[in-house]
């Protein structure tokens, strides 16, 4: 979402002292050694060498400024995301749902999900097309990725560690930041290869998919894993786009369904569908707002 994203660069360019520069130099040294150890590791996950084709360093860059926003989120306080849901954002959801009608109204029989639930993540997630993200997507996944590496990950682990602890950034709680690295880069090393397979089968040219600072793309903002598994029934992938309208609103319908929003749920369960979709209750609570405030503005003349 491009407030949050904005919200991040005011708050690096805060607090990331100069000790940085240096930092960011070690990292990118090191980014060759971290790059064959991915490769490596995601040939003997099992992807084939096509599939592996884009996974080239002569393509690719390492995003140190997307690693520092990943490993810095834990100690951010939470976004408002009451704009989300002012007259404008009602508005233009009711609009879009009104406008799309017929292929809401399919989904919304087929997978029992609310059709204004589904509008307004997609008015959160890009306000409907306007906000994808500028980062490659390839790029952002593989240097996150990058934190499992032993020793990529403690280079950064150290300098993340030695800015919260100038800026008192931790709190009470004191932050394990090599450990976190490592969580980080294990996760989203499933995310990349997740990615690779995506885009060799839907036929993508994946060093030119950009998306967020954490690998999400399309009009959804879907991360890679949960699009794979969202398109994949037993060992086929279905032939689904990320950046069309119709094929978005059954995407996110079949994946709100599948955890657990269904006719006849209960509220609660509901809910943590969409928590799914996004580990926020703030975003859970725009989104419910706003579908609610949609569904009102639709009654009207």
């Amino acid at each position: 979402m491009i407030f949050f994203v904005v919200r991040l660069c005011l708050l690096l360019s805060f607090f990331l002292p100069a000790v940085y520069a240096e930092g960011n130099l070690e990292a990118e040294d090191r980014w060759p050694e971290a790059f064959q150890f991915l490769h490596f590791e995601l040939k003997k996950s099992g992807l084939t060498d096509e599939e592996l084709k884009p996974f080239d360093i002569q393509k690719m860059r390492y995003l140190d400024g997307v690693v520092q926003s990943k490993m810095l989120n834990i100690v951010w306080v939470p976004g408002d995301y009451t704009h989300f849901y002012d007259r404008r954002g009602v508005q233009r959801t009711a609009k879009f749902i009104r406008k799309h009608a017929n292929r809401f109204h399919d989904v919304e029989v087929k997978f029992g999900v609310a059709q204004s639930v589904i509008a307004a993540i997609m008015w959160v997630e890009t306000a409907y097309g306007k906000h994808f993200g500028k980062y490659r997507v390839l790029d952002t996944l593989a240097s996150i990725s990058a934190l499992q590496v032993p020793s990529f990950g403690h280079g950064v682990a150290s300098r993340i560690g030695k800015v919260a602890e100038e800026r008192k950034l931790e709190g009470r709680e004191r932050v394990d930041w090599e450990k976190r690295a490592k969580k980080l880069g294990k996760r989203w090393f499933k995310e990349l290869r997740a990615f690779l397979k995506l885009a060799h089968h839907l036929e993508w040219k994946a060093n030119e998919v950009k998306g967020s600072w954490a690998g999400a793309f399309g009009l959804g903002q879907f991360m890679p894993l949960t699009a794979l598994e969202t398109l994949s029934r037993g060992q086929k992938i279905s032939k689904m786009d990320f950046w069309d309208w119709d094929d978005t609103i059954e995407l996110i319908a079949r994946y709100l369904n599948r955890m657990g929003w269904k006719k006849g749920a209960s509220w609660s369960r509901k809910k943590r569908a969409v928590y799914r979709y996004n580990h926020s209750n703030d975003y859970v609570n725009a989104v419910l707002k706003l579908s609610a405030l949609a569904e009102i503005e639709l009654k009207k003349k």
